[in-house]
């Protein structure tokens, strides 16, 4: 069996949703109750359900605007509903039909308090030319994903359904026609709540597709109570830079009962040392520090819990002060190469000297062997930082200052951190290990980082070690002068500049004669190669 039914549609703000499906089995149809008042008949409904709303089926001349509304609570998950299409001219034996066409889905109006319409919502379905038969005793049946039919409509008469979801099935009529000479393409018959009677009739009314006319929220929906205290879980907790901490809030009107339901925005008394998100509740410990993580609702109540962040606590072998990041390789001639060590801010490091190995050994006879010194750098000063009580210094080196490995065996380097006394604090090495020949790491087998660089490397990047100093990043923009554990860098601030000729002291160049312009690239004030594309934005000139 083919049957007309309503495609996909979700809408973001309010969950409702519209999905093409097959109808299935039958159920008994609604009864039909006569109404004192305006209306003719009215089905008995679940107040607070899903329903037909408002539909247009014929005017003078071609049919236009025909279209049938389906209304429901603002946040009801319509997936597999249907509605089906049934000819009447045989009243005792309506068949469903689908031609012409199949319905567009616009005209869609999702309106939440305190709007006039309450907490309902609807969508259109809009039908093509003559895609409604005109009567007489023609109508539709709205079916749920069940396959069980919701009400069973009809207009100009009743019939019985001889086949589809509704088989068997006798209609309701809504009581009211398109019919004479009066209507036209902007009326519509509608569905209209009468808050007074507390019941529902149908009319025909000028169209209203796209908004409510059947909103009886406020007679099911009551307005939810007023929030007075907010409780936060949990009230305390500990975590590490760098860790997260979940926090769920519950909600309590003034006689001490929960109000289920409630949203929260959720913020932090401290952001330097902890961020949260606004909607889940997850924070992140950003420094070492004391935060207050925020639950507040709409009217404006809130609670809190206490968040404590620590430094993360370096491993087993892992020295307080100690290496954190570097630069050695990239693509072209090396530039930006340098070392940085980290440690407790204010630590002076006066005295301590950055000591580079050799991995592999001279081509020359008689030359340094493997694991040879080939560099010494002497620190001083004390450790500055700008979070989580970390500061570092920063040992820059010229072009190819630092060893890039190599293709022989051994192919690593090394570097090690020497403090004031001459104690080896940290040999570490990148491509391999370096068993230290002489100095300071002399007969020592180097830590591997776990990590290289090579020649397709980028001038700007380089590798960096995490916060607790257990591992080491691949190849990343470098944060060179800014502590890793405060995060992301600042954007570098970054230039260019021109000379080979003055636009203003400079003479016009004549038609013809050429003149050749350079371009300087600047990254945090300090020169960076790179390559420059030239363009004119007056070719013709």
């Amino acid at each position: 069996m083919r049957v007309l039914t309503i495609r996909t549609l979700r809408i973001a703000a309010t969950g409702l949703a519209l999905v093409a499906c097959d109808v299935g089995n039958l159920v008994t149809a609604p009864k039909v109750v006569p109404v004192v008042g305006t209306s003719r008949f009215v089905a008995p409904l679940d107040p607070a359900g899903v329903r037909i709303s408002e539909f247009h089926y014929d005017n003078p001349g071609t049919d236009a605007n025909e279209a049938i509304e389906i209304s429901a609570p603002v946040g009801t998950n319509l997936d597999g509903w249907s509605v089906v299409r049934y000819n009447g001219s045989v009243p005792g034996a309506a068949v469903v039909y689908t031609s012409p066409g199949k319905p567009t889905l616009t005209g869609i109006s999702v309106l939440a308090p305190p709007t006039a319409c309450g907490n309902r919502g609807v969508v259109v379905l809009n039908y093509p030319q003559d895609g409604l038969q005109n009567g007489g005793n023609d109508g539709f049946a709205l079916v749920n994903g069940a396959g069980e039919v919701v009400e069973l409509l009809s207009y100009e008469g009743v019939f019985t359904a001889s086949n589809g979801p509704a088989a068997g099935m006798t209609s309701t009529d809504v009581g009211v026609a398109q019919s004479g000479a009066t209507i036209d393409a902007t009326t519509s018959i509608q569905r209209i709540y009468n808050a007074t009677a507390g019941t529902f009739s149908w009319q025909k009314q000028n169209r209203t597709f796209g908004s409510c006319n059947d909103d009886n929220s406020g007679a099911v929906t009551p307005p939810p109570p007023a929030v007075a205290s907010v409780i936060v879980s949990p009230p305390t907790a500990t975590i590490v830079v760098g860790a997260t901490q979940t926090y769920t809030a519950k909600a309590y009107d003034a006689a001490g009962a929960e109000i289920s339901g409630t949203s929260f925005t959720w913020s932090s008394s401290a952001t330097a040392v902890a961020t949260v998100d606004p909607a889940s509740g997850v924070a992140t410990g950003r420094s070492a520090g004391d935060a207050r993580i925020i639950a507040t609702t709409a009217n404006g109540k809130t609670g809190d819990g206490g968040l404590h962040v620590n430094e993360p606590t370096p491993p087993p072998g892992v020295p307080n002060i100690r290496f954190s990041e570097i630069h050695y390789d990239n693509t072209g001639t090396d530039v930006n190469e340098a070392i940085e060590i980290e440690g407790p801010t204010g630590v002076d490091l006066t005295g301590w000297s950055v000591v580079l190995y050799n991995g592999t050994a001279s081509s020359t006879p008689g030359g340094p062997p493997a694991g040879s010194v080939y560099g010494t750098t002497t620190l001083g000063g004390a450790l500055t930082g700008s979070c989580s009580g970390r500061g570092m210094i920063v040992v820059h080196y010229p072009q190819d200052g630092l060893q890039n490995g190599g293709s022989t065996t051994p192919a690593a380097d090394g570097f090690a951190l020497v403090d004031a006394s001459g104690t080896l604090v940290e040999f570490l090495s990148y491509e391999g290990t370096v068993v230290g020949f002489d100095g300071p790491a002399a007969g020592v087998t180097s830590t591997d980082i776990g990590v290289a660089e090579g020649s397709s490397t980028a001038t700007t990047q380089s590798l960096g070690r995490s916060n607790d100093g257990a591992t080491w990043r691949v190849s990343s923009p470098n944060s060179f002068g800014f502590v890793n554990a405060c995060g992301a860098p600042p954007a570098p601030a970054t230039s260019i500049s021109f000379s080979g000729r003055d636009p203003v002291s400079d003479p016009p160049l004549p038609i013809g004669f050429e003149a050749q312009i350079f371009a300087t690239y600047k990254r945090d004030g300090a020169i960076v190669t790179t390559t420059i594309t030239w363009t004119s934005d007056t070719p013709s000139i």
